[in-house]
């Protein structure tokens, strides 16, 4: 099988992910209309390849976009691993608390979940400082930040705001802890088996859950109001429409797409980050749609 190849990051030649016809793209009812707001092509821009010395190991599960740098937080090694996005520079900053999960609130600024210690800590990455650290009433998992609000995965969704203050809470709409997204006045869950698409109330608008799509991880909204979902079992990434009525996977394992975990959207450059747990790598695609 062909793998993505690092000379090919490195020296820029990017690798073009082959597009899938409209005839392929499934629907939930037997009309098979093309979706001209699903990507066109998928490239591969630039892989990044984790430092990994011996006996070492990476938890990864999640990762943001954060201004000119994608920033993953590894759990094992209780730091945050920062990596510009054109070019091959990582650094580390080492956390008091294990980070699990990740969300940017702007350029300079993410909010990490540190599942385990039952706090989230606002870093300033620009200077590697802690801003704040906000406790939870419980383990906090799935974390997003919406027009300075974040969403919390704490058994309940917790809504607050950036110092901390519990706007309102509702009910988790999954039967498991999750990864979740705002995206304007759309909240996706995602608890491993069936993606949610809810008003900012909780009210489940419409849901996903297919045969074949399952222990599904990272997630992700484009531009266009597409949700991007990482499937880790089946070796492939998954778009679906925003009425939830059309999917079609654009990154397989014929594109030698191996366990995804988790991936992040850049909406103002068009840029997709998948990090995957077949090796210590991630990836940086740039995203084409027809105009």
């Amino acid at each position: 099988m062909a793998s993505f190849e690092t000379s090919a990051a490195e020296t820029g030649q990017p690798t073009d992910i082959k597009e899938t016809t409209a005839g392929k793209v499934e629907t939930y009812t037997q009309a098979q209309i093309p979706i001209n707001i699903f990507p066109s092509s998928v490239t591969l821009r630039r892989q990044i390849n984790f430092e990994c010395h011996d006996n070492e190991y990476f938890e990864i599960i999640d990762c943001a976009f954060v201004g000119f740098n994608v920033v993953f937080p590894d759990y094992i090694n209780d730091r945050l691993i920062i990596s510009m996005v054109e070019h091959n520079d990582i650094r580390y900053m080492d956390m008091d608390y294990r980070p699990r999960y990740i969300t940017g609130v702007n350029n300079d600024t993410v909010a990490v979940g540190c599942t385990r210690y039952q706090v989230i800590q606002i870093i300033d990455i620009s200077n590697d400082t802690v801003v704040r650290t906000i406790p939870t009433s419980g383990e906090c998992y799935g974390i997003s930040c919406s027009e300075d609000k974040l969403y919390v995965d704490a058994s309940d969704i917790l809504v607050m705001d950036l110092h901390g203050h519990v706007l309102r809470t509702f009910p988790n709409p999954g039967v498991d802890l999750g990864y979740l997204t705002v995206d304007g006045d759309r909240f996706f869950f995602c608890d491993g088996f069936t993606l949610f698409c809810c008003d900012l109330n909780g009210n489940i608008e419409w849901e996903f859950d297919k045969e074949g799509y399952k222990d599904i991880y990272g997630m992700a909204t484009d531009s266009k109001g597409n949700v991007y979902l990482a499937n880790a079992d089946s070796d492939r990434i998954v778009v679906i429409s925003p009425d939830g009525r059309h999917h079609k996977d654009i990154l397989t394992s014929f594109d030698s797409l191996e366990s995804p975990i988790s991936l992040d959207f850049d909406k103002k450059e068009n840029r997709m980050v998948v990090r995957t747990t077949a090796n210590e790598s991630a990836f940086i695609f740039d995203v084409k749609f027809k105009s």
